[in-house]
């Protein structure tokens, strides 16, 4: 469940910065004020990326004390032997999928590692807006997406077998949204979107804007 608990508290840091992005576009301008409710929220992601990284480290460490074949079968390569009709079961090196889910795993848990530690007043004040901007922002999203992908190549081979209502499971969805909010984040990347958003956060207003 930790692992989920993690997405989904990550989705929370990530989604209301891209609420806001999509009000400054139908607003035109930054000097609006936004909702209670998302100034509320955008005041409490530092928060919740703190709650994300201790979720990770007791996820990390409790994989780590159970972590063997015999729980994780699936991604380990195995041969059998039969001797006087006993059957030996050898477990070999990890497949692909199991090196790719781990590798994601730590990556996601280093990046997190890599935040929390600047999140602290006394990193943060020897950094410039642009690297706090990069680390927050693009590393973020980066462990986000290591996140999502470290689920997703874990159960990829059980997805044919799913039915509707697995899509529906709250640990489940938490990985929807999470894939939702990169894409939007894209989307808000694109020349067109990102060179406005910078505009309007650079003070830039729409024509006959009036400020509310």
């Amino acid at each position: 469940m930790n692992a989920f608990s993690v997405i989904g508290v990550l989705d929370m840091v990530y989604i209301p910065g891209i609420i806001a992005a999509l009000l400054q576009l139908a607003y035109g301008t930054k000097y609006r004020r936004f909702p209670r409710w998302l100034d509320l929220w955008m005041k409490s992601r530092k928060q919740l990326g703190l709650i994300a990284l201790i979720l990770a480290g007791m996820h990390g460490c409790m994989s780590t004390l159970y972590w063997s074949p015999e729980y994780k079968s699936r991604l380990y390569q195995k041969s059998s032997i039969t001797v006087a009709n006993v059957s030996l079961v050898e477990y070999k090196k990890m497949f692909a999928q199991g090196e790719a889910f781990l590798s994601l795993g730590v990556l996601a848990l280093t990046s997190l590692c890599i935040l929390g530690v600047t999140s602290l007043p006394t990193v943060l004040n020897r950094m410039s807006w642009r690297e706090w901007n990069f680390v927050q922002s693009g590393l973020g999203y980066f462990a986000l997406l290591c996140a999502l992908l470290h689920f997703t190549i874990f159960a990829y081979d059980g997805l044919p077998e799913w039915k509707a209502k697995h899509f529906f499971y709250p640990t489940v969805l938490v990985v929807i949204i999470g894939y939702i909010t990169l894409l939007l984040r894209l989307v808000l990347l694109t020349p067109c979107l990102a060179n406005k958003v910078g505009e309007i956060r650079a003070g830039w207003e729409r024509k006959n804007n009036a400020v509310v």
